[in-house]
């Protein structure tokens, strides 16, 4: 685990955090820096990686629990119309916090927030590509 995330600080309590569910293996708070009323974290309590790459899927078990559980009520509880999980992996993905999380962010119709756009591809790119995941999932 890297102890050195604002996350493992608020598993510590070392740091406050607006705690909304907690068990054995998971921990969800509000995010501090919100992109709608309502936006929650959910994080592992167990070891972990830096992402989705190199954490135990025991660890990410609980979480991914909290988030199916919670997820619906928070939106209700907001008044939300509906709500994104999202999970960065590395930096490229948008990662800014180097310890494995999901987000649950309500959404409301006419927030304002846009969903990632599409990309022109050819039926015969998405195959390629169909086959190219195919491989790797062999080697897995």
């Amino acid at each position: 685990m890297n102890d050195e995330t604002i996350f493992q600080k608020i598993l510590k309590k070392e740091v406050p955090a607006d705690i909304v569910a907690e068990d054995d293996g998971a921990l969800a708070f509000m995010d501090v820096t919100p992109v709608s009323p309502g936006h929650v974290l959910v994080i592992p309590k167990g070891k972990t990686g830096q992402n989705l790459y190199d954490t135990d899927t025991d660890a990410m078990a609980p979480v991914w629990r909290m988030v199916q559980s919670i997820a619906p009520r928070v939106a209700r509880a907001l008044g939300a119309d509906g709500f994104n999980i999202i999970m960065n992996n590395k930096a490229a993905a948008g990662q800014r916090v180097f310890s494995p999380h999901v987000h649950i962010i309500p959404r409301f119709e006419g927030d304002g927030l846009k969903s990632w756009p599409k990309i022109e591809r050819r039926a015969e790119e998405i195959s390629a590509d169909a086959a190219k995941i195919r491989d790797a999932l062999k080697e897995s």
